[in-house]
């Protein structure tokens, strides 16, 4: 089996904080967000004993995400009002695969595979910048790595019934390069 292509399209986030600021140069939030809907597509080739048999699978699917962390950054000085800085953080993330199908055109077949959701260990790696606009509100903008752990589908039925055998497919290592705006409000 050689894989061809695969991978996630891009979706939204939306999330918000709570943090405290310990000093000028190091400070600490709560954070949770949901990671909207991507659709997952994938290619497989396979040679068969017989090349009459040779072909195909295609897959789709859907996940999303429910992410909280707990994150702590250390802010690198400020030049005229903009400040570097640098951060990491872990927690858990709700990952679902949801709309699995499986297409093998040549052989006539499909299957798919229902909603299911796994609490994963998730941890996150972030630069950026801030930008003080007025003395309690901050606009950022920051590069992050995030490791969401693993997925998987629920178990995958073929059209013609299904097996005995519990068979979801898996989502190994899901990861994300994320770049992030943000509005910071410093309450005295």
């Amino acid at each position: 089996v050689t894989n061809l292509n695969k991978g996630f399209e891009i979706g939204g986030i939306f999330g918000g904080g709570i943090g405290y600021q310990f000093n000028d140069w190091f400070r600490a939030d709560v954070t949770g967000e949901y990671r909207g809907p991507a659709t997952f597509h994938g290619v497989d080739s396979y040679i068969a004993p017989d090349p009459a048999d040779n072909g195909t699978d295609e897959y789709t699917a859907i996940k999303s995400e429910w992410l909280f962390l707990a994150n702590a950054y250390v802010d690198l000085g400020n030049w005229r009002g903009i400040t570097p800085f640098v951060g990491g953080g872990i927690g858990a993330s709700r990952n679902t695969i949801s709309g699995f199908t499986d297409v093998n055109t040549p052989q006539g077949g499909l299957a798919t595979g229902a909603t299911a959701s796994t609490w994963q260990f998730a941890w996150a790696l972030t630069a950026g910048l801030g930008y003080q606009i007025t003395p309690n509100t901050t606009i950022e903008v920051a590069y992050r790595y995030l490791d969401l752990g693993k997925a998987k589908s629920g178990d995958l039925v073929p059209f013609d019934g299904p097996g005995s055998i519990d068979n979801p497919m898996y989502f190994n290592h899901l990861t994300s390069q994320d770049v992030k705006f943000s509005i910071r409000y410093k309450f005295n």
